[in-house]
Parts: structure tokens; C-alpha cells; sequence
């Protein structure tokens, strides 16, 4: 059975670049939902406050899901990169190895 694996390491890089903007548009968006939780100061009943909490609270945790998106992104960003390095010092080693035994 074989088990190659074919790669462009080129194609990986640019993967690598496309993952990285990404996670800095989701960044982006963590600001975004940031900004979403400002409303208009409450009424003074408490129905008008408990719902400036809970709009709080929600665009908290939109917040914090959209960090760690972006954060898992950025990591698959490095992990591509890392790749696309490996393979290409790879292709070079083994390249070296088969012309000095030619």
C-alpha cells in the first residue's frame, strides 16, 4: 500500500496566508460584537435594565466565541506554514541525497 502524500508547498503557503487574514477579520468581529452591547442607557423600570444585562451577557459570549475562533485560526494559520517549511527542506534533503547518489 502506498501511502504518499502529495503536497505544493507554494499552495500551502498562500492556505497558510488566506487562514492568517482570517483570523485577523475575525478579530475583527470580536470588536464587533463588543460594540453591539452598547445601547441606549435603561428606563428607569427594571425591565429596561435587565434587558441592557442580558444584551451585556450576550454580546459577551458572542465576544468570547469569536477570540477563540480567531485564535484557533491563527494556530491553523502556523500549523500550514509549518508545514509548507517542513516539505519544502524535506523535497531539498531528499533532492540532495538523489543527485549526489546520481
Amino acid at each position: 500500500m502506498d501511502l504518499s502524500v502529495f503536497m505544493e508547498p507554494a499552495g500551502v503557503a498562500a492556505a497558510a496566508a488566506a487562514t492568517t487574514a482570517l483570523s485577523a477579520q475575525a478579530a475583527g468581529h470580536t470588536a464587533q460584537a463588543a460594540a453591539a452591547a452598547a445601547v441606549v442607557p435603561p428606563g428607569l423600570d427594571e425591565i429596561s435594565a435587565a434587558n441592557v444585562a442580558k444584551i451585556a451577557a450576550i454580546a459577551a459570549d458572542i465576544a468570547a466565541v469569536l477570540a477563540a475562533a480567531s485564535a484557533e485560526q491563527a494556530l491553523y494559520g502556523v500549523a500550514n506554514s509549518t508545514a509548507s517549511v517542513v516539505t519544502t527542506v524535506a523535497d531539498v534533503t531528499a533532492s540532495a541525497v538523489i543527485n549526489s547518489v546520481i
